[in-house]
């Protein structure tokens, strides 16, 4: 009698508190799904059956509104006009819990990463030690690390698929290069994915993993506590730590001891972790779980998102002849050798650039929001009358945002590197007003005080290698009618890009022999 007394009051509370939470009056009039007023299951089925980009395109567009209600306490946005509201430096949102199930686990508790912290004030706290890093006179240090690993990999595509004209799964092998060369610049080696042409130590396989298993908790991050960090599960599993994790710690503590004997670090500049030993020097708060942090951050937030990148450029270029041609003709005005130093690559090859630009655009690989929660106070109001409560989640889809047709123009679903240039009637005012317009809406590297700390070497590995890629080989697709594979789990990633290479046939040297 006690049981049946305690599951009605149990039942009775959560259907008045799901009442509640469908009936707040700010969120009342946001249209969306009907249960997802009620309850997360919603985000969490799309997301499972991996439509959830998709499904949250559609629902804007079939409710016509720039606001949409995908949770209980959860609101989608499409309206380009609050992304300082939410994101800017003069706002305090928080991070949403989001984030928990994206952080790796180390001794049964997450890593300390700018990631994971949920204040403005504690996201400053872990970034400012190590801002000065990533400036980019001190990335550009590290550009020969990048072009010996182009040239691994240039040696290996040659020496396995060049001879014989072999397909070569470039996907696969740009994601053993990003990874390698993300463990590379911040650990001073490279994990040997592309000297063994394939995965080691289980290492891809292990992230593969990890982002199925985030890309479906985030829906509900509640469950990762159940999961990831339930007390009980070292009874049942022991506890592994992924092979990456252990390479981190190992590595950092051989780089401590070189530190301490004075002797040198190695052959040309000093990876990350040497940066992150000496910040911890100058900043005693800094412990070995935000040492970690930092370390794991770099490689994990690095390795699939460039290679993501790269496999758009590659392909869209494939599948468009005149973008092919372009770059060809761009590279052979200009004579371009492999290595392409950076500087060059980005602000004397004007149309690789906006390809990378372009593919930044395109391809947004994340499947979540950019979620912020409205910090204590008056509660946030937006552009268009939309006040949102202390505690409501709210968050823009760059894949969406970023296929806006008033700011990208009525070719938007369309990759078209053109439009990062002015048109033949278009006078310099109104460019410069478009170019702008688009910029601010670029969130491929988040926006504000939380952007991306590692966007100079991101993009000094983009930039560089669409036309180290383009003037070493000559590509084709071997199924040029069929489409690519795309397979969405915490980002989406990209397969079915097999191709032909030849050693391309410069005409910039032969017109210079001649």
């Amino acid at each position: 009698m006690l049981s049946l007394i305690i599951l009605s009051l149990s039942a009775i509370i959560l259907i008045l508190h799901c009442l509640k939470t469908s009936l707040r009056p700010d969120l009342k009039g946001i249209p969306g799904p009907w249960c997802a007023k009620f309850t997360d299951l919603w985000r969490l089925y799309r997301t499972w059956k991996r439509t959830f980009r998709q499904d949250l395109r559609r629902l804007h567009e079939h409710y016509n509104s720039a606001f949409v209600r995908i949770g209980p306490n959860l609101i989608s946005c499409s309206d380009p006009a609050t992304i300082e509201y939410i994101y800017g430096f003069h706002t305090q949102m928080r991070k949403s819990d989001l984030a928990k199930p994206m952080v790796p686990i180390w001794k049964r508790q997450r890593l300390t990463t700018m990631f994971l912290a949920a204040s403005p004030e504690e996201h400053h706290r872990i970034r400012a030690p190590i801002a000065s890093v990533y400036n980019m006179t001190n990335v550009i240090r590290s550009e020969e690390r990048v072009n010996r690993a182009i040239a691994r990999l240039f040696e290996r595509l040659t020496n396995q698929f060049v001879s014989g004209r072999r397909p070569c799964d470039v996907h696969n092998w740009v994601h053993y290069f990003s990874a390698d060369i993300m463990f590379d610049l911040t650990m001073g080696e490279p994990i040997g994915l592309v000297e063994n042409g394939g995965d080691v130590d289980d290492v891809l396989a292990t992230m593969e993993r990890e982002f199925d298993y985030r890309g479906l908790v985030l829906a509900m991050p509640v469950i990762d506590d159940l999961i990831r960090l339930n007390p009980f599960k070292v009874f049942f599993k022991p506890t592994q730590m992924p092979a990456s994790v252990k390479r981190a710690h190992r590595i950092l503590g051989v780089a401590r001891e070189v530190k301490a004997s004075g002797k040198s670090h190695g052959a040309g500049s000093p990876p990350l972790v040497y940066d992150f030993l000496h910040a911890a020097e100058k900043h005693p708060d800094i412990d070995e779980r935000q040492l970690m942090g930092y370390i794991q951050q770099n490689v994990s937030a690095g390795a699939d998102t460039t290679s993501i990148t790269l496999r758009t450029a590659i392909y869209c270029a494939l599948k468009s002849p005149w973008i092919l041609e372009e770059i060809r003709k761009e590279l052979d005005a200009n004579n371009v050798h492999s290595p392409v130093p950076y500087r060059t690559a980005r602000f004397q090859l004007p149309f690789c650039a906006a390809v990378v630009r372009e593919s930044l655009r395109w391809f947004f690989p994340f499947v979540a929001l950019m979620e912020r929660e409205v910090p204590d106070g008056p509660g946030l109001e937006l552009p268009g009358g939309v006040r949102l409560a202390v505690g409501t989640v709210v968050g823009v889809h760059p894949g969406y945002l970023q296929r806006n047709k008033t700011v990208f123009g009525p070719d938007a679903d369309d990759f078209n590197p053109l439009r990062w240039f002015r048109a033949p009637d278009e006078s310099q005012e109104a460019f410069d007003h478009r170019l702008s317009k688009m910029a601010a809406c670029e969130l491929s590297f988040g926006h504000g005080p939380r952007a991306c700390l590692g966007r100079t070497v991101a993009e000094m590995v983009l930039y560089k290698f669409i036309p180290d890629f383009f003037s070493t080989f000559d590509v084709t697709l071997v199924r040029p009618e069929t489409p690519w594979v795309v397979r969405s789990s915490f980002v989406d990633k990209q397969s079915g890009m097999d191709v032909y290479l030849s050693v391309r046939d410069r005409k910039g040297d032969q017109a210079s022999a001649s």
